[in-house]
């Protein structure tokens, strides 16, 4: 599965992941409303989805948590793997419940854990970084992640992070 993430200020931000040449996903936030589609076809989109469109187009969103209405609180340390690792919960303003594990050594994020409740109906979406990439700039970012949500496995691949690129303000219009 390919993922293409294009962020920009004032909080404008396209995912695309194909999957053997076929668009599978998309999201498209403006800065005020978000547009997914599944397979081609406008899909609908839940409060916290443009919540979380609007966070990850934050570069350092952690550092800024309050100002969004998250509350965070240290749980503790869990050993995981034969490593520690910090364990932060996070309860967003709509209800989303995201526990965090970052690694005591590094500080890097080890692994992010979302519980959602949907028409009666919990979900679980686990999604495990597990290894990073360098930018020219010095910034890392996740570079292999595996997500696991509904059963289902994905494992993603980050091969190149560009920042301050210039970009066509047409990609984030929802078509």
């Amino acid at each position: 599965m390919n993922k293409k993430v294009v962020c920009c200020k004032p909080g404008k931000s396209l995912m695309v992941m194909n999957a053997m040449g076929m668009e599978v996903v998309k999201q498209v936030y403006d800065g005020t409303s978000m547009s997914m589609y599944q397979m081609g076809q406008q899909a609908p989109v839940e409060e916290n989805d443009t919540f979380r469109s609007k966070l990850d187009t934050d570069l350092a969103a952690e550092l800024n948590y309050a100002s969004y209405g998250i509350q965070s609180m240290l749980k503790g340390i869990d050993a995981l793997e034969g490593k520690e690792y910090y364990v932060v919960e996070h309860t967003m303003p709509g209800g989303l419940k995201s526990t965090d594990y970052f690694d005591t050594a590094t500080g890097l994020r080890y692994k992010t854990i979302d519980v959602s409740e949907k028409d009666g109906v919990v979900s679980l979406t686990e999604i495990v970084y597990k290894e990073y990439l360098t930018t020219k700039a010095k910034v890392m970012f996740p570079k292999v992640t595996t997500m696991n949500a509904d059963g289902q496995s994905i494992d993603m691949v980050t091969n190149e992070v560009v920042i301050n690129a210039k970009i066509d303000a047409s990609v984030f219009q929802a078509k």
